[in-house]
């Protein structure tokens, strides 16, 4: 049986406008006085995490926070006995589509999810990174040495190409 968070280290003020971890709480729908999936902490930790490395739109976070619940449920099993049933295992798979869904409402509103500022675009020049050298069968023979140098040379001032052909 899950174990519910400390009521204690629980609050919820029933309007999302209040604050980021009630709207939160609201889209995960994690409001029941009896039976706290998480604690305020966690949900500011898990809120924190999430606008440094995506962004900060209560439904992104409110997603992550139910694919973090989905996690939490995983170990939990359905029990029968006597004729009595507890399907807990389900409980895994609702948080999970509800993350799905909780995603899906944010597409719907935002288009897909921008990447963070800090990660380069596809087909973005990295200065930092030098050119990679390969030709065919450049490895096979060990005992010659290294022999992905030769006709290019990397010269890090030519912002263009990175490349250049030596002079003959």
């Amino acid at each position: 049986m899950p174990v519910p968070a400390d009521p204690a280290a629980c609050t919820y003020s029933g309007d999302p406008d209040t604050s980021l971890r009630d709207a939160v709480r609201f889209w995960v729908q994690d409001t029941d006085n009896s039976f706290w999936i998480f604690t305020d902490t966690e949900i500011d930790y898990i809120s924190e995490w999430v606008i440094t490395t995506t962004n900060s739109d209560p439904i992104w976070i409110a997603s992550v926070v139910a694919s973090v619940a989905a996690a939490k449920f995983t170990r939990e099993l359905s029990v029968s006995s006597d004729g009595v049933s507890v399907d807990l295992g389900s409980l895994q798979q609702k948080y999970r589509d509800l993350a799905m869904t909780l995603r899906d409402m944010y597409d719907e509103t935002h288009g897909d999810l921008e990447l963070p500022s800090n990660i380069l675009n596809i087909g973005q020049y990295d200065p930092t990174v030098p050119p990679l050298l390969f030709g065919i069968g450049m490895g096979d023979n060990f005992e010659a040495g290294n022999q992905e140098y030769g006709w290019r040379q990397y010269n890090p001032n030519n912002a263009g190409t990175q490349l250049e052909e030596y002079p003959s």
